[in-house]
């Protein structure tokens, strides 16, 4: 089997990944909030909305994946297998724990270790995306705290008239789950086919193709638990939170995609949920919530560490190996320190009360 041969199955690996990370905690609103009952039919609308939108607005994203933080001749058949393994080996065991994971942080972050290992990385473009990742969380979640004010009228507006408001809130709320998933589309489907586009081992259009294909699958066949997490755990939906919270992850996400900015989709969609359940100094009360913000932090260092240590190995015939070894013992230590974590969340933690609406 070539090297492209392996780089393309670890890619469509990577974009199953994806589908089941992040475009199934798109329709979590809607799903928590019951506007969408069963939930194979939310995976299935996550799955046809995101593979669109991987389809028809991948491409910036896709283009600074592949060269706009390194170089694209630095990668090579070689350094994709590498970038990509690491990034998609980090989120299957966030998958694997249930946990909502950003895609981007993974994929960028085995892109910065190739940068590093290389002497090559364009720190500039870094760190204006580490900004826009700091600071599109906590926009969401402010916005989300100044929409709850809006509430209030909305329901007044809406109670009187009981049947027919809750069906007008449960398509909106479908409808903008769905607007939030082709927005995930347009950005996420970038963390598996950029490296593919940027050492130019396929065309863009085709992998486009491919990669939303495959991101649509792993929404619907494998999203149930980080959908779970999202709907059930984080928080109890009304009709109103949903449609706000998928409004505004959505919204900003499709915004940077435009632009061609890798972002945490599901970051901002998960800042939202808590923005829309009560105050910032309420969160350290939630475990499920301080679970997800350590793997936040520790998803991207890990695989940035592997992907840098691979490459280091790879590249360099005086490789150091100490450190190599710590890296990696500290990638596997901190993912294994996540799992021994998990299991105990699952009993005893507390639900908001329900909103009049729902």
């Amino acid at each position: 089997m070539s090297l492209v041969s392996i780089a393309w199955m670890i890619s469509l690996f990577f974009a199953v990944n994806i589908g089941a990370s992040g475009t199934a905690a798109s329709m979590a609103p809607a799903y928590g909030s019951g506007a969408v009952p069963r939930r194979s039919t939310a995976l299935a609308l996550a799955g046809i909305a995101v593979a669109a939108g991987a389809l028809f607005g991948g491409a910036p994203v896709s283009r600074t994946i592949g060269g706009g933080l390194v170089p694209s001749r630095f990668f090579t058949a070689e350094t994709v297998i590498i970038v990509l393994a690491a990034a998609s080996t980090t989120l299957f065991a966030a998958n694997l724990l249930g946990v909502p994971l950003s895609t981007s942080e993974v994929a960028v972050g085995s892109i910065v270790g190739l940068g590093l290992a290389e002497h090559a990385l364009r720190l500039g473009h870094v760190l204006l995306i580490v900004g826009v990742w700091l600071a599109m969380p906590a926009a969401a979640f402010v916005i989300a705290r100044g929409i709850t004010r809006w509430h209030p009228w909305l329901r007044r507006q809406l109670l009187p008239h009981p049947l027919w408001g809750r069906r007008l809130a449960a398509g909106l709320l479908t409808a903008t789950g769905c607007a939030q998933a082709f927005a995930a589309g347009m950005n996420n489907v970038a963390n598996a086919i950029g490296p593919l586009t940027g050492a130019h081992l396929t065309p863009l259009r085709s992998s486009l193709a491919w990669g939303a294909v495959f991101v649509g699958l792993g929404a619907f066949l494998l999203g149930g638990r980080v959908l779970d997490t999202n709907a059930k755990k984080l928080a109890q939906w009304s009709l109103l939170d949903g449609a706000s919270a998928a409004l505004i992850s959505g919204v900003l996400t499709a915004l940077a995609s435009l632009e061609g900015l890798p972002v945490p989709l599901t970051q901002a969609s998960t800042m939202a949920i808590l923005g829309l359940q009560g105050p910032l100094l309420a969160l350290p009360a939630r475990p499920v919530a301080l679970r997800v913000l350590r793997i936040w932090v520790i998803s991207p260092i890990a695989s940035l560490l592997v992907s840098y240590t691979a490459v280091d190995m790879l590249t360099n015939s005086r490789a150091h190996f100490p450190i190599a070894l710590l890296a990696l013992l500290a990638a596997g230590w901190g993912l294994h320190a996540l799992r021994r974590r998990s299991r105990p969340q699952a009993k005893g933690e507390p639900r908001a009360p329900k909103g009049s609406d729902h």
